[in-house]
Formats: C-alpha cells, sequence, structure tokens
C-alpha cells in the first residue's frame, strides 16, 4: 500500500464575488484555512460527517471529494501519483459534482444556485471562463447560466462530452462548452 504524497502542491482555488458581481476564482497562496463545521454529538440529530461524495473521472485517473464537515470545499486526487492536485473553495455548500463521461480531466460542479463551476487538469486547461479563455494549469471556472431565477438543481454530461444539461425545478437548459479553434 502506497501513502498519500504531499498535499502542498495542490492548486487552491478561492471562489469570490467581484464588484459586477461576477463569481471567479483566484488562486490562493498557502497557508489556507480551510472553513470547518463544528458537529456537536450532543443535539438529537446528528449532522453528516466525514466523506459524503467521491466521485471518479471516466478513466479513474481523478478522484473529487467532499468532507461533510466542509461542505463548501472540493478535493481532488490524481490516483496515478497518489497526490492531492486541486483544492477547490466555493462560496455555498457543493450540491454536486460530474465528471466529463469523454475529458477525464473536467469536473462539473453544482452549489445549487445560477452557477456550473468547471474545473479542467492540466491537459484540459482551455475552458470558458466568463467571455475569456483561463490558460493557468488546472483552472477552474464559473459560469452563470443567463436565464431569470435558474436555480440548478441537477445537471448531467451529454454522452459526448461536449455540453451539460442543466435542469431547474420548472425549466432547463444546456451549456456547451467551448472547444478551441
Amino acid at each position: 500500500m502506497r501513502d498519500i504524497k504531499d498535499v502542498s502542491k495542490a492548486k487552491i482555488w478561492s471562489a469570490t464575488v467581484d464588484k459586477n458581481p461576477r463569481i471567479h476564482y483566484e488562486l490562493a497562496r498557502p497557508p489556507v484555512t480551510v472553513p470547518s463545521i463544528r458537529v456537536d454529538v450532543d443535539k438529537p440529530v446528528v449532522p453528516k460527517k466525514g466523506v459524503g461524495l467521491c466521485e471518479f473521472s471516466c478513466t479513474g485517473r481523478y478522484l473529487a471529494s467532499k468532507n461533510e464537515n466542509m461542505p463548501n470545499v472540493l478535493w481532488i486526487w490524481d490516483l496515478t501519483t497518489l497526490s492531492q492536485v486541486a483544492l477547490i473553495q466555493q462560496l455555498s455548500a457543493i450540491r454536486s459534482v460530474a465528471w466529463n463521461p469523454v475529458r477525464p480531466g473536467v469536473c462539473a460542479i453544482s452549489c445549487g444556485n445560477n452557477y456550473v463551476y468547471l474545473w479542467a487538469a492540466d491537459e484540459d486547461t482551455k475552458i470558458e471562463n466568463n467571455d475569456r479563455q483561463d490558460e493557468l494549469a488546472g483552472a477552474c471556472s464559473a459560469i452563470e447560466v443567463p436565464a431569470v431565477n435558474f436555480q440548478i438543481a441537477a445537471f448531467s454530461w451529454c454522452p459526448d462530452g461536449r455540453s451539460l444539461v442543466l435542469i431547474d425545478k420548472d425549466k432547463f437548459c444546456i451549456a456547451y462548452l467551448v472547444e478551441e479553434m
């Protein structure tokens, strides 16, 4: 059995709101404090704790995980090197995660709001980021759904990996990945 390697080399992405107001990501510098929820075991209903979400990429190279005590944080691991490659801090709790079925280094994240968030590994860095191309390795993007009162309740990748269907309680839309020309 191999040990997990040093996590200090992982890129730490923090979602922030600019003055437009739009959500975007900034690359944080260590040390970073990861917000966590203290579990009170004396309460009649014990809240969820520990790892509550784990999703493999289509090739099994990457694993995304979320700890219920840290609901705003997604941990991304490279299983070929047994190392953490990214830590993504959202502004609100992460509700669901799905890996692209064709591009193993692209992951979509939903927090139940009007944004879909994408993370791309080094080999998949060309992803759309609010009308500009983000060329940073391991890029994170926040894409706003341009519909009034649209709150993503669920989403699913198209089998060809080129689009996502985003589902609200009474409507849906399809988001397409912009291909590099």
